[in-house]
């Protein structure tokens, strides 16, 4: 032990002291506490979209621990919002994304080119086809073309060059598309018609009626009532009668298109008008 000697007129004192280098070593091996490190200020919330042209972010910052953040993805003109991805996951599909600020995050907006595919009929009596939109790049888009009464079907065009020759054509987007149907007269292409169907409205119960007075039912392969923008308001495709009702009380007023089909490719397409 280390001693301390004191002096003082008259009087002497002793203090015995410990062992300092002793002490210094035991303080060293004092463990740190248990838990969680400080709560810093604030967390940085950062938002990007992954292509500057695309569009833009807002609600990025710092943020109070736990406080609530609403970042939006706003595309521009010509681009269409995807989804949010962090570290390449996707974290939401919605423009708009609450989330909490318990740590740094860094989202990216993404913003994919968008692309206009229209269509036109040629001649613009001939018939009418559905499926024309703006669709992001890389999506397929899907077209039909119904031909009207006495009028057939010949094929898809593009900047005068045949694409198609069936009514349905599908592709992926990529640019912006300009297709035309081409409607062919039915004279001499009879066999496109199917006369023997008796089409009549019942106005007190909303429905329309299809009577069919030659054909075997087992001919019959499709029955469909389709609206102005080519959605199906009526199909069947089974279980025929001689005798068949569509519901129609329920249907906005506009033109319609009802189309029967046969087995062996015969079809008819008949224009029906409802008004208030």
């Amino acid at each position: 032990m280390k001693k301390l000697l004191l002096l003082f007129i008259g009087t002497v004192f002793i203090i015995t002291l410990p062992n300092a280098a002793a002490s210094l070593s035991a303080a060293n091996m004092l463990a740190p506490p248990d838990g969680p490190g400080p709560v810093p200020s604030a967390y940085s919330v950062n938002a990007f979209p992954n292509q500057t042209n695309g569009g833009f972010t807002k609600g990025g910052g710092a943020y109070v621990p736990g406080s609530q953040v609403k970042l939006e993805a706003v595309a521009n003109e010509g681009w269409v919002f995807i989804n949010w991805t962090e570290y390449g996951s996707q974290v939401s599909s919605d423009p708009s994304y609450d989330l909490t600020a318990d740590a740094d995050r860094t989202l990216t907006a993404n913003f994919v080119k968008q692309y206009s595919v229209k269509v036109t009929s040629s001649p613009a009596n001939g018939g009418y086809s559905a499926g024309g939109n703006t669709y992001p790049s890389g999506e397929m888009f899907t077209l039909k073309a119904y031909p009207n009464n006495g009028w057939a079907f010949s094929k898809w065009t593009e900047n005068g060059k045949t694409v198609s020759t069936s009514e349905t054509y599908s592709g992926y987007v990529d640019a912006s598309r300009n297709l035309t149907a081409n409607f062919v007269s039915a004279v001499g292409l009879l066999f496109y018609q199917v006369p023997s169907f008796n089409i009549y409205p019942n106005l007190n119960e909303g429905q329309l009626i299809i009577e069919n007075s030659s054909h075997s039912q087992a001919l019959i392969s499709e029955i469909s009532l389709i609206n102005e923008g080519g959605e199906y308001v009526y199909r069947k495709t089974e279980n025929f009668s001689d005798k068949m009702v569509i519901d129609i009380a329920g249907s906005k007023p506009g033109a319609y298109n009802l189309r029967v089909s046969l087995t062996d490719g015969k079809f008819s397409n008949y224009k029906i008008m409802l008004s208030e």
